[in-house]
Order: C-alpha cells, then structure tokens, then sequence
C-alpha cells in the first residue's frame, strides 16, 4: 500500500462454485465495502470478476451511477478517505 500511496485495498475472487467472495482486506473498512459489494451483488470488484476485465472509477461522485448500490457505501464517511479507486478485482482507497 505504501508503494501505491492508499490507505486501504480489498479482494474479491470468485469461489469454487463461482460466487463471488471476499478475499481479502486491508482495513476494517475496506474489509466491510468487500462484504457489502459481494452481500449486495454490486459494485467495481463484482463487474470484473464477472468480466474478467479491468475495472475503475476515477470519480467518486459517478460510482452511485455504476453501481447504485455500492456507490453510496464507498463514499460514506469512514476510517479511510472516501474516495475509491478501482483496479481490476482490488478495491484501493486512497
């Protein structure tokens, strides 16, 4: 994370029957924006794990647009900054 510059990074895989889960986190919360994209069935990490393509989200203020329902939860005060980038199945809040 310090080579990156964020404050926190979570993993989403698929799991052997193809459902998404969590993988793991950085943060407590990072590890609660996984647990609610996978319990929600929506966000950055989802989309790429169901594409297998890169995924991101360079403005905060969009991510309620793409995913309704994670979008709101990403942004939401907490420990870390509210402001996600998104990497491939990595969530990185920087």
């Amino acid at each position: 994370m310090e080579l990156l510059g964020i404050a926190a990074a979570g993993v989403v895989l698929s799991d052997q029957k193809g459902k998404p889960a969590m993988a793991a986190a950085s943060s407590g919360r990072a590890r609660l924006l996984e647990l609610f994209a996978v319990r929600s069935d929506d966000g950055p990490c989802l989309d790429c794990v169901r594409t297998g393509l890169p995924v991101s989200s360079a403005n905060p203020a969009d991510e309620g647009v793409k995913w309704p329902r994670f979008g709101p939860a990403s942004t939401a005060p907490g420990p870390a900054q509210p402001r996600t980038d998104l990497v491939s199945s990595c969530v990185i809040v920087a």
